[in-house]
């Protein structure tokens, strides 16, 4: 389960997110929805406990976020938590199938082995870019690197996804498999999923939408969907 009880964020005095009781049961899925400038990232930062809020407090499945360093923090994000980013966050001087597996390689909690080698494998196989393990990220297409982003937030089977706009990239034939892909994990393992999206015709496929535009006041905030 994710709770956010009195969270409070601001940048400055133009944004602020203002979250006074929000609930996500475990295995859900949520589409996180909203105007552009809303704090949708930063929603995602702050339950990935890459930002800290100014007040409050996070839970992701009853631990306190907010009582844990940086570092703990970093530790908790690679077993609690899988994550896809807008920017996808690949290592350039790595092969596709060494960014895959790259968080059972940096966690010396996790113990690396050829199974997760072969998981590495099935997940770039379901995604259409198993050909391609041993390329570098410089020689894939956008869509596919951010393929390759989502094939690594799975593979230490995290309890919860956290995803920033994973189809934001891709034409609808690759869109369904990767939406395929995650709500097949979350079936699988009982994970939680958190995805921000701005794709309306995708939102009806998950359990719960928050459009975080009614949590936040943003001077600069425009009126699309981003």
């Amino acid at each position: 389960m994710i709770s956010c009880r009195d969270v409070r964020f601001s940048y400055t005095a133009d944004f602020s997110l203002e979250i006074d009781h929000l609930e996500i049961g475990k295995g859900n899925r949520v589409a996180v929805t909203g105007a552009s400038g809303c704090g949708k990232t930063t929603f995602i930062k702050l339950l990935a406990g890459i930002l800290r809020p100014d007040s409050g407090k996070i839970f992701l499945n009853d631990l306190d976020m907010t009582t844990y360093s940086m570092a703990e923090l970093q530790d908790l994000r690679i077993v609690k938590t899988g994550l896809v980013f807008q920017e996808f966050e690949l290592l350039d001087y790595l092969r596709v199938i060494d960014n895959v597996t790259l968080p059972l390689r940096i966690n010396p909690v996790l113990k690396f082995g050829q199974e997760h080698r072969q998981r590495a494998l099935e997940l770039l196989d379901a995604v259409g870019l198993r050909d391609k393990s041993k390329r570098y990220p410089g020689q894939l297409s956008q869509g596919e690197r951010q393929r390759v982003a989502v094939c690594r937030s799975m593979i230490a089977t995290p309890e919860i996804l956290l995803c920033d706009e994973p189809t934001a990239n891709l034409d609808a034939k690759n869109r369904d498999a990767i939406l395929r892909l995650i709500f097949d994990y979350c079936d699988t393992f009982k994970a939680t999923l958190v995805l921000v999206t701005h794709d309306r015709e995708i939102v009806s496929a998950f359990d719960q939408q928050i459009d975080l535009s009614t949590y936040s006041f943003n001077r600069n905030s425009k009126t699309d969907e981003s």
